[in-house]
């Protein structure tokens, strides 16, 4: 939940050219999250019922020295999570593609357009609520048709 909080703040704060790399980057945000997930459970379960650790928690445990605890493995994680997460948007604003600033635009135009059309709707309902009632059956009646 943390990994994912921080990528979509980062995605609504930042700028448009940022927006592939984010995307990337809340990928990112999940394997760490899935991980984290991981180790806690393994730790729960090596301490709860004694079971043996899994083996692929024991690779993600590997890449840490042997003195650090649970909570120092974690915090270093999401320190290389920030580091790889600020890498990434960096590379997306250098060398974002045109096609990824053109579909930007166009999801931003697209919003635009849709706010323009709320409010026009409104203002013809206002008009409509506003504007006389009138029968329709006299009305069909008295016009030659």
């Amino acid at each position: 939940m943390f990994y994912m909080l921080f990528a979509y703040t980062q995605s609504v704060l930042g700028s448009a050219e940022q927006k592939p790399g984010t995307r990337v980057g809340m990928g990112l945000g999940i394997m760490f999250c899935i991980d984290e997930i991981l180790i806690l459970q393994d730790i729960g379960a090596f301490i709860q019922e004694g079971q043996k650790s899994d083996p692929s928690v024991q690779r993600i445990l590997s890449m840490f020295p042997q003195s650090y605890c649970t909570f120092e493995v974690i915090l270093l994680a999401r320190m290389v999570y920030f580091l790889m997460f600020n890498i990434i948007c960096s590379a997306s604003i250098t060398f974002v593609l045109n096609d990824d600033k053109e579909r930007v635009r166009l999801g931003t135009e697209m919003t635009e357009n849709q706010l323009k059309m709320y409010v026009l709707t409104k203002k013809l309902h206002e008009m409509h609520e506003n504007k006389p009632r009138c029968d329709i059956i006299k009305e069909i009646q008295m016009k030659p048709y």
